[in-house]
């Protein structure tokens, strides 16, 4: 298991950058447990990570913590952690109709989580929210 805390910086254009250093900090990782480099789990890893902490960074405050487990079945498990003043709104999916979804600029986010994920979830802790997901190993279904 290897985890980190990424402190959120004070000014908003240094938070943009945490997207990136948190994927850069989760592909080495991945590395050392023992997943390939450039295979489509670590891919998927990246994207998840990418927009877990993007979602932090627009709707949470503070230190994002993230985890990486490989679990004894070989797979692996992400989680993100946040400290948000949206409590009780746990995280979900919102299904648009094309026609919304079309006119909409923001909230595709989670529904990528579902589609990169074998399974995912979110619930609420004491200061916050804790998403995890096992990023899918083969390519995804239904793409367009």
């Amino acid at each position: 298991m290897s985890s980190t805390v990424l402190e959120r910086p004070g000014d908003e254009e240094t938070a943009k950058k945490l997207p990136g250093m948190a994927r850069a900090w989760a592909t080495e990782r991945a590395h050392h447990l023992g997943y390939e480099p450039n295979s489509t789990l670590v891919f998927h890893l990246e994207l998840l990570v990418s927009e877990l902490v993007t979602n932090t960074v627009a709707h949470a405050f503070g230190a994002v913590g993230i985890t990486l487990c490989r679990e004894r079945s070989g797979a692996l498990l992400l989680e993100v952690c946040d400290h948000s003043p949206k409590l009780g709104n746990t995280p979900r999916v919102v299904h648009h109709s094309s026609i919304e979804a079309a006119t909409h600029t923001h909230g595709r986010g989670l529904l990528l989580v579902e589609k990169l994920s074998t399974a995912w979830g979110a619930e609420t802790h004491g200061t916050g929210h804790l998403v995890w997901s096992y990023p899918a190993p083969a390519e995804v279904e239904g793409g367009s």
